[in-house]
Formats: C-alpha cells, sequence, structure tokens
C-alpha cells in the first residue's frame, strides 16, 4: 500500500514538472524537510508565544522584546553577510573554508559587543539591573552568532535532511528551556540567562555535529577560495547590516516613545505574520542553490516563474490567516486582542512575498553593487518612516510604516529586475 501511495506520489509529481519547469521529486524531496523542520519551529514558537502572553505582564515581555531586539540590532554590526557568501560558496563546492569564516566572523564581532558590554556597565551604575543583565547577555552572545554558519554548510550543500536533523538542538532545546523557565518564574534576569546561555550551547551544538557530518577538513581549504568569500560576505555584511538594523528600529523607537505594552501588542500583530512569511522562505535555500550556478540568462527565464509560483502560495496563506486571526487570538492570546486587526493588516505584506525571489538571484549571482543599491534605498525608507511616524503616531504609525516599506521594497526590487534581468544581454 505504502508503495503504491509512493509511486502514485512520484507519478503526480513528474506530471507537475510541465508547469513547474524544475525536477519536482527533488524539490518536493527537500522542500519536505525544510518545511517540517519549519512546522516544529513554528509549532514549538507558538507554545513559547502562548506561554508569553499568559505567564508574563504586557510590560515584562516589551522589556523582553526589547533586549531581544537590542540583540538584533548589535549582531548587525558584524560580518553577519558571511552567512550568505558562505551559503555561495559551499554551493559551489569549496566547504572546508568554513572554519576559516567562523573565525572572521567572532572576531568582527568583537567591538559590538564591547560597546555593549559598557552600555550594560551604565544601566548598573544607574541602578537598572534588569537592562544592565540583559545587555551583558547581548554582548556575550553576538561574539558567537557565527555559530549559524552550519546552516550555510547544509543548506548550500544541498542536504537539507541533515539541515532538519541538526538545527533541531537549536530549534527544541532553547524554546524548551524558556518554557521550563516562565512556569517557574517572571524574574527577567533569570529569562535572559536562560535564552542566551541555552542557545549558545544548542547552537554550539548543531555546528559541531553538521561540521563532522559534512566531513569539514580546514587543511583542505581553498584560501583563494575563501578569500573570495569574505571579501563578499563584507560587501553582504553592509548591506545586510543595514537591513537588519532597520529590521529592529521600530521596536527600539516603540520603547523609548510609548513604552513596553505597546512594543507587546506590536509583536503579537507581528509575530504570526513573520512564521508565514519564514514558512515561505522554505523556498529560498533551494532557491539560492540553484540561482548560484546559473547564468544570468537562465535566471532571466526562471524569476518570473517563480515569483507567480510563490505569489499563488501567499496567496493562499493570506487569506486562511486573514480569516482565523480572530478566532486564533481570541482563543491563544486573549490579552492582546487589540492587535487583531493590526494583525490582519500586516497579513497583506505576505502577497509581496515573491520579491524573495529577485532577491536571491542578486544576492546568488554576487550582484553586490546592485545589492548596495537596492537594500540602501528599501532600508533608508525604512528608518525615514520609522523615524517620523512612530513618534507621531505610536502604534498605527508603526503599522503604517511598515506596510509603506514593504510596498516600497517590492516596488524597487521589480523595477530593479527590470533593468537588470529583464533586458535582453548584448
Amino acid at each position: 500500500m505504502l508503495r503504491q501511495i509512493r509511486d502514485k506520489t512520484i507519478k503526480t509529481l513528474r506530471w507537475s514538472e510541465r508547469y513547474a519547469k524544475t525536477d519536482m521529486v527533488e524539490f518536493a524531496t527537500n522542500n519536505t524537510w525544510l518545511f517540517v523542520g519549519r512546522i516544529i519551529a513554528v509549532g514549538s514558537g507558538v507554545v513559547l508565544t502562548i506561554a508569553f502572553a499568559n505567564l508574563l505582564t504586557p510590560t515584562a515581555f516589551g522589556t523582553y522584546k526589547y533586549i531581544i531586539a537590542t540583540a538584533g540590532f548589535v549582531g548587525a554590526f558584524s560580518l553577519a553577510g558571511l552567512a550568505t557568501s558562505a551559503t555561495r560558496m559551499v554551493a559551489q563546492g569549496y566547504k572546508n573554508g568554513i572554519p576559516h569564516l567562523f573565525s572572521v566572523f567572532m572576531l568582527s564581532s568583537i567591538p559590538a559587543s564591547v560597546l555593549t558590554a559598557f552600555i550594560s556597565i551604565y544601566y548598573f551604575y544607574m541602578g537598572n539591573s534588569v537592562l544592565g543583565s540583559g545587555m551583558a547577555f547581548v554582548a556575550l552572545g553576538n561574539m558567537f552568532n557565527g555559530l549559524v554558519l552550519n546552516k550555510s554548510l547544509l543548506s548550500g550543500s544541498g542536504d537539507f535532511k541533515a539541515l532538519f536533523w541538526y538545527g533541531m538542538p537549536r530549534t527544541i532545546i532553547p524554546i524548551a528551556a524558556m518554557i521550563g523557565t516562565l512556569f517557574v518564574t517572571n524574574n527577567l534576569i533569570i529569562i535572559f540567562s536562560v535564552y542566551f546561555l541555552v542557545n549558545l550551547a544548542a547552537g554550539w551544538v548543531s555546528y559541531t555535529l553538521s561540521m563532522r557530518h559534512a566531513e569539514v577538513d580546514a587543511s583542505l581549504e581553498n584560501k583563494e577560495v575563501t578569500r573570495e568569500a569574505i571579501r563578499f560576505g563584507f560587501h553582504m555584511s553592509i548591506m545586510g547590516g543595514i537591513g537588519v538594523a532597520a529590521a529592529q528600529i521600530d521596536q527600539l523607537l516603540l520603547w523609548h516613545f510609548v513604552g513596553p505594552i505597546e512594543l507587546a501588542v506590536f509583536t503579537f500583530a507581528i509575530a504570526p505574520i513573520r512564521e508565514i512569511k519564514g514558512m515561505l522562505e522554505n523556498f529560498s535555500p533551494i532557491i539560492f542553490s540553484r540561482f548560484a550556478i546559473r547564468t544570468r540568462d537562465e535566471l532571466r527565464t526562471s524569476i518570473p516563474l517563480r515569483a507567480k509560483q510563490i505569489f499563488l502560495v501567499s496567496l493562499v496563506f493570506t487569506a486562511l490567516y486573514i480569516f482565523a486571526a480572530p478566532y486564533i487570538f481570541s482563543i491563544l492570546f486573549p490579552q492582546y486582542l487589540s492587535a487583531v486587526f493590526l494583525s490582519q493588516l500586516l497579513a497583506l505584506t505576505i502577497l509581496l512575498q515573491p520579491k524573495s525571489v529577485m532577491e536571491n538571484a542578486l544576492s546568488a549571482q554576487g550582484e553586490t553593487t546592485r545589492r548596495y543599491m537596492i537594500i540602501a534605498a528599501t532600508q533608508v525608507l525604512k528608518v525615514v518612516l520609522s523615524a517620523s511616524l512612530i513618534p507621531l503616531y505610536g502604534l498605527n504609525g508603526a503599522i503604517a510604516g511598515l506596510l509603506l516599506m514593504e510596498l516600497g521594497s517590492a516596488i524597487i526590487l521589480a523595477v530593479a529586475y527590470t533593468f537588470f534581468y529583464g533586458r535582453p544581454q548584448k
């Protein structure tokens, strides 16, 4: 019986290849692991969010989110773009340079961590032990953000099964530890320590196991390729760093201008949307590894098709979420019913998810100059909108700014596609 189901499934997938224009058996196999991993991550994340909603006050949760947003902002000032560069390097057949990239990643994190440590000392001096402790853990955790390179290693090599299994410790263990902690205490200092230390330990386990599985041997490193990867990663870090910093700016501004409660409402409004987008971004590792070895002419043919396919999937997710949002919040997050309409508005940004196809095409092909232009334009737009709307309109300004930024970035990417890939190559 199982064999018959398997044979029929394969036959159906082969039939669909005439419309999908790709090897659907390989795609389904790879994406199944990514999809299952994402479902587990989303499911466990939802459980954690429910715990936060019911076991912490909005003020305490807003303070927690402020520290997490600060961690993301601080991480923008290291060579985080090495993750993208590493994926590209591995996809091209050079995996043994990963340890070198990890060392560079760690060294690049030192200045931001030192500055954050001084901010921590300042908060302790001012008598705020909660924010002082939070900043201290941000400084420590930032030093080890390079552990994320295990994902680059496995996704770049197309080993999505291993990416699933070796990613589980980093997904399940920290969330389980956090939920357990929330049931025991609402002390934010303890919560911060559990979050950062357990994430650090789980990340190290995942990284070590991934390196062993892939049989990475640093002695066989191609130093010239690694140097090129570092150069490319430097450019990607500047571009990505701008994006990461800008992504946190609305949360930081909300904290300072309207307080932790409004930040908590904003967080619950946007959290489901980010999870849905994360599920749709399961396509990105597969798309990126394929785009990295294709020519510009080949991309010109495949980009419109992939964008249309992702738009149709996005449309279904958007409609389902807008319908289900009131029920989800009334059952799971009754303290945050004021976030329902805001969350439904933000769901419209899911429809713009096809822009990820164009982003992957530019990144995979090493289009650094063009990426600079696009990211600079979109992130300047993000900062300007947040800085102008949040002080004036608070939470509503943050929502409006996010909607306008997503629409603006989609338009910018569409124009970039028209100019960079839509024109016939001479």
